[in-house]
């Protein structure tokens, strides 16, 4: 292996539908290969990659995680690269890293336990395997170091600290579309149909104010509290909602109405167009790792609504304002109403916080690490 190698390791790596893990690993690898790395991208979803030098690897998962993690290690034996990274996420690297015979490097990079995320205390368990038997654990911002070395039992020197990131300069000179043609669309959050072809005003009409919101049915996105939000509305509001695909861990319970919709499998041209066509981002999560979403919404100067709770939006820099919420459904609604009046004043974007930087920053690390 005379040329640096690295193998970006997460099942949903996808150009559609698959969030920001997806979008930052998908990135990574084409940053990596214009540092003069040989990438490759082990992925169980479709992915064609920006740089034509990138190697996918595709193959067929298993539903059990313990599997799952056994095929990686036999693809990785095969591709044999210098560093082989993955999420923390259901321990993708844990079979390889446990082997004797173990020529590659072995990173981690984490977003919260699954035990902050969602309770699974199992899952957590075999997460603290991989992040201590790894040569290298990163996290994606402070909240999510603190969380990791409480819930693995880690030393803070094993952990190092590096910030999602985003092509700042592209949002800032996104050209404006009126028509969005990919995805599927609802009005109940299950029969979703082709969307076709719809003009950004009918979704984002300027008589209403426009909320748009990302994530998951789950508690830890809360679902649950964007439903309160929408029942506690007015006529005004006008809802987009763009599903990312998991189990339906929090039911939708509101009927059909014409202005709450459901969007899934938006190209990223098209969720950044009617992120940047609408009155206002909503984040309900009551926790995240770092908030990718949050970020390409503030890129785009964008007002932004983040709920008080969810400690790492703390750590953006006063650059990039955003509203905080408190947890009433009704002071939400009225403080939607106040911020939907009013543009905020942004700063200079934080290079701390681009794609740019991340690559640059992680290649010098595991240039180290060799």
């Amino acid at each position: 292996m005379s040329e640096r190698s690295i193998a970006f390791i997460h099942k949903d790596i996808s150009n559609v539908g698959y969030g920001g893990v997806s979008y930052i690993y998908q990135h990574l690898a084409e940053y990596f290969s214009k540092l003069g790395w040989k990438v490759f991208v082990v992925t169980r979803r479709s992915f064609r990659p920006i740089n034509k030098n990138i190697v996918v690897v595709n193959y067929k998962s298993h539903s059990d995680p313990f599997q799952h993690t056994k095929i990686i290690t036999k693809i990785v034996k095969q591709i044999n690269p210098m560093i082989a990274e993955c999420s923390n996420w259901k321990f993708e690297l844990l079979d390889y890293v446990l082997q004797k015979t173990k020529t590659t490097k072995v990173v981690v990079r984490c977003d919260p336990s699954a035990l902050t995320l969602f309770g699974d205390k199992k899952l957590t368990f075999y997460e603290s395997i991989l992040a201590r038997a790894a040569d290298l654990v990163t996290a994606v911002s402070s909240f999510t170091k603190e969380d990791i070395l409480s819930a693995y039992n880690l030393s803070k020197e094993k952990v190092k600290i590096f910030y999602n990131g985003i092509h700042s300069k592209g949002y800032l000179i996104m050209p404006s579309k009126s028509i969005i043609s990919s995805g599927y669309v609802s009005y109940d959050s299950k029969n979703f149909r082709p969307l076709n072809k719809k003009t950004l005003i009918s979704l984002c009409p300027p008589s209403a104010i426009t909320v748009f919101w990302c994530g998951k049915m789950t508690t830890m996105k809360g679902f649950d509290i964007l439903q309160k939000i929408i029942l506690s509305s007015s006529a005004k509001f006008n809802f987009i909602i763009n599903l990312g695909h998991s189990y339906p861990y929090v039911k939708w319970k509101i009927k059909p109405k014409k202005h709450i919709v459901f969007l899934q499998d938006l190209t990223k041209e098209d969720q950044l167009a009617i992120m940047k066509s609408s009155a206002i981002y909503l984040s309900t999560s009551r926790v995240e790792g770092f908030g990718l979403s949050v970020l390409e919404a503030l890129a785009l100067k964008q007002r932004v609504a983040t709920m008080q709770v969810c400690k790492v939006f703390d750590e953006f820099p006063a650059s990039l304002p955003m509203t905080r919420l408190p947890t009433n459904p009704k002071k939400i609604i009225k403080i939607l109403e106040n911020l939907a009046k009013n543009k905020p004043k942004f700063g200079k974007f934080p290079k701390s916080f681009t794609i740019q930087h991340l690559a640059e920053k992680l290649s010098e690390t595991y240039q180290r690490l060799l």
